[in-house]
C-alpha cells in the first residue's frame, strides 16, 4: 500500500490505492485569500504521456457567517412561517411555496431538506432539494381529514457541485452546519358549490318534446365565474325519492326523459353538486319540475305589476310576498323566499290564468286544489302545519 504524498501551499493532497483526496495542510487564512484554484495531474506511472489535468476550485468561507441565510432570516438561523393554502385534487404537483437560502459566496450551491418523522406529513408533501419548492403528492389532497401540518426545513451548502466541467469544493464547511426553518401549513379544501336555492322550481312547458333539454342547473350557481367548473349527478342516496321523468347531465342540462302529459302537476328529482376540482365535497339539490303553458305576451314588468295591485288589496301576507322570477325558454315560474311557500305558475296570454296545488308536507304530492278565487285573505296555508306550498296546476284564481 504505497502512500504518496504532494503538499502546494495550505493543502495536501493524498494518493493511494489509485485514490486520491484534497485535505487542508493547516488553518486557512479567509481574509488572506478566500478561493484558491488547484491545478492536478493524474498520470499512470505504467502508461507514458497519459497524463490528464483537472482544475479543482476551492473557495473559503469565514466560520462565523458559513450557514446560507433564508431570505426572510434576518438575524438567526430558526424563524417560524405559518401559511394557509386553500387546495383542490388538482393541487397534485402543485408547487405551494419556494423556500430560498442566499449563499454567502455566489457560485455556491444550496441543497433543502424536509426534517420531518411524520408519516402523514412525508406522504403530502416533497420538498425539491435542489430548488426549494415544497410540493403537494398527495393523490386526494381535499378529502384529507388532517389539515395543518409543521415541520422544519433544512438548508445546508453542497460539499461538491459542478460548473463548467470543473469540481469546485467548499472548505471549512461541515454539513452539521444548517440553517433552519419552522413551518406550519395549514391544506382548506374549496367550499361546495353555493345556489341561489337548494330547492329549485323547474318549469316543464306542456309544449316540451321527450328527451330534450329543459333547463340548465349551472345558471342558478351564485358564483357564475366558476360555473363552467360545476358538475352534477343524480343523487343514488335516496332512489326512491327520485323517478325516470327527468335526467340530469354531468354539465348541468336537465332532460326530459318522458312526455310532459305523463306528469301530474309536477314531478322531483334529487341531484348532487360539486366543482370539478373537488368532488368530495358536494351540494344537495332538490328540483321541483311543474308542468307550465306557453306564454305569449305576457311580460315580467306585467306580471310584476299585477303582483303589486295584489299587495295593495291586501292580500300581499298569505301567497304574494317575496316573489322572484324564474325565467326558462320564453316560460315564466314564481316562487316565494317564504320556506312554507312555494308558489310557481304558467301564464298564456292572460296574467289570470294562473293553477294552484297545495302540496302536502307529509306526501310531498299535491292534495285536492283550494277554490281561492280572489279570496286571499280567506286562506293562509301556513296555519296548516301540513300545508308547505301552493304551486302550479288546476285551480285558477
Amino acid at each position: 500500500m504505497n502512500q504518496e504524498l504532494n503538499t502546494t501551499g495550505p493543502f495536501i493532497i493524498i494518493s493511494q490505492n489509485n485514490n486520491a483526496t484534497v485535505n487542508l495542510n493547516g488553518a486557512l487564512d479567509y481574509d488572506t485569500q478566500n478561493s484558491y484554484r488547484l491545478n492536478i495531474a493524474v498520470r499512470d506511472a505504467k502508461v507514458a504521456n497519459s497524463q490528464v489535468t483537472r482544475y479543482l476550485n476551492v473557495f473559503v468561507t469565514p466560520f462565523y457567517t458559513r450557514n446560507p441565510q433564508f431570505a426572510f432570516d434576518s438575524n438567526n438561523c430558526t424563524v417560524k412561517l405559518n401559511e394557509t393554502f386553500v387546495v383542490s385534487n388538482d393541487s397534485k404537483n402543485q408547487v405551494i411555496y419556494t423556500f430560498k437560502a442566499k449563499p454567502n459566496h455566489k457560485d455556491a450551491a444550496i441543497n433543502y431538506y424536509l426534517d420531518s418523522s411524520d408519516d402523514k406529513t412525508n406522504k403530502v408533501f416533497q420538498l425539491n432539494k435542489t430548488t426549494g419548492e415544497l410540493i403537494i403528492i398527495d393523490n386526494n389532497i381535499a378529502s384529507i381529514t388532517r389539515k395543518t401540518y409543521g415541520f422544519v426545513v433544512k438548508a445546508q451548502y453542497m460539499n461538491v457541485v459542478l460548473q463548467n466541467g470543473q469540481q469546485e469544493f467548499l472548505c471549512a464547511l461541515n454539513n452539521s452546519d444548517q440553517s433552519k426553518i419552522s413551518v406550519t401549513f395549514t391544506l382548506n379544501s374549496p367550499p361546495p358549490v353555493q345556489f341561489t336555492s337548494n330547492t329549485l322550481p323547474i318549469c316543464i312547458p306542456t309544449t316540451a318534446e321527450k328527451g330534450s333539454t329543459i333547463d340548465n342547473l349551472r345558471k342558478y350557481a351564485t358564483d357564475q365565474n366558476k360555473k363552467d367548473d360545476i358538475m352534477f349527478k343524480a343523487d343514488d342516496t335516496n332512489p326512491a325519492q327520485n323517478n325516470r321523468n327527468l335526467k340530469i347531465m354531468e354539465n348541468g342540462d336537465l332532460v326530459l326523459s318522458t312526455n310532459p302529459a305523463n306528469i301530474i302537476g309536477f314531478t322531483q328529482l334529487n341531484v348532487k353538486s360539486y366543482y370539478k376540482q373537488n368532488p368530495e365535497s358536494e351540494t344537495l339539490l332538490t328540483l321541483m319540475g311543474y308542468i307550465v303553458n306557453q306564454t305569449t305576451d305576457l311580460t315580467l314588468i306585467t306580471l310584476n305589476k299585477k303582483i303589486q295591485e295584489f299587495e295593495t288589496k291586501n292580500y300581499k301576507n298569505v301567497l304574494i310576498s317575496q316573489l322572484r322570477n324564474f325565467t326558462n325558454n320564453g316560460y315564466v315560474c314564481l316562487a316565494s323566499t317564504d320556506p312554507h311557500i312555494l308558489l310557481t305558475g304558467g301564464f298564456n296570454d292572460k296574467w289570470t290564468d294562473v293553477y294552484l296545488y297545495v302540496i302536502d308536507a307529509v306526501s310531498n304530492r299535491p292534495v285536492t286544489p283550494l277554490e281561492l278565487d280572489k279570496k286571499f285573505n280567506t286562506v293562509d296555508a301556513r296555519k296548516d302545519a301540513n300545508v308547505i306550498g301552493i304551486t302550479g296546476a288546476n285551480t285558477r284564481w
